[in-house]
This record gives C-alpha cells, structure tokens and sequence, in this order.
C-alpha cells in the first residue's frame, strides 16, 4: 500500500522491486507503519535524485522473534559517521531549505512506540539500506494493533 501511496513521488524513472516473502503479523498499527514506509521510500527517491532502483525486502528472525522490513536503494547512501544522526530531529542531509529533517525521526519514534527499532546499513545496491525491525504478532495469527 505504501509504494502505491508513494508513487507520485518516486516518478517514473525509479523501479521499485518489492520482495516481501511470507511474513508472520507483526504489532503494528497499519497506518503507522504506511507513513513510515513512504518516508523510506520518499527519502531513497530524492536520494537518487528521481532516477535509480529501490527494493523493499522482509526477513524473519525466529531466534529474536522479530521481523526485519528493509527499504534500501541505488542513491549515494548515508556515510558512517551521519547513521545515528539521521534519526535526530531537524537534522538534515539535504542543503537548506529542502525539508525540515523530521521524516526519519517520527518513523525511529513510531517505530519505537511499536517495540521495534529502526538502522541504516549499506545497501547491496551501493546505497543506503534502512531497516526497520518489529516484535512478531500473537501465534493465534491475528495481529493486535497498538493504539496510536
């Protein structure tokens, strides 16, 4: 749902390869989690500058009892020393004037507030790979949305 809502700003020269295997429910309010999937996404587009390749992946970790959701994409990546940075309120990487550096970190809370946790990596497609873990859902296999 969030790659379609975030279509009209990914443009027509951004592919977007959705790889999601069978996931397991997750805690989440689905709202929540659309808002901070289209921030990942409209980040990796104004990354690659509107033009390049996204791909969003999902991993289970039963051990940890979590599931990984992971946005990741060609553009120029987040260097090491910006990565915990970038959560940070009003912190920007972009030149002045071209947003208010809020969209990363109302995802980290939101993410947060669902006993999750979110990270930047290295992309395997030379850019930045945001991850975002969640606490898997009850095993009777309804999901319980958490009040927002």
């Amino acid at each position: 749902r969030a790659v379609e809502l975030a279509r009209h700003l990914l443009g027509s020269e951004v592919w977007v390869d959705v790889e999601l295997p069978s996931l397991p429910p997750v805690h989440a309010v689905a709202d929540e989690l659309d808002q901070v999937i289209l921030n990942l996404l409209s980040n990796a587009a104004r990354s690659m500058e509107g033009r390049g390749r996204v791909r969003i992946g999902g991993i289970v970790h039963l051990d940890s009892e979590t599931v990984d959701i992971t946005v990741e994409d060609d553009g120029p990546g987040v260097p090491r020393g910006l990565r915990q940075r970038v959560f940070e309120p009003f912190f920007s990487t972009r030149p002045e004037g071209e947003g208010v550096g809020l969209g990363l970190s109302l995802s980290f809370a939101i993410i947060e507030r669902h006993g999750g946790s979110m990270r930047v990596e290295d992309s395997s497609l030379g850019g930045a790979r945001m991850v975002v873990s969640l606490p898997i859902g009850p095993s009777n296999g309804v999901c319980s949305g958490l009040t927002p």
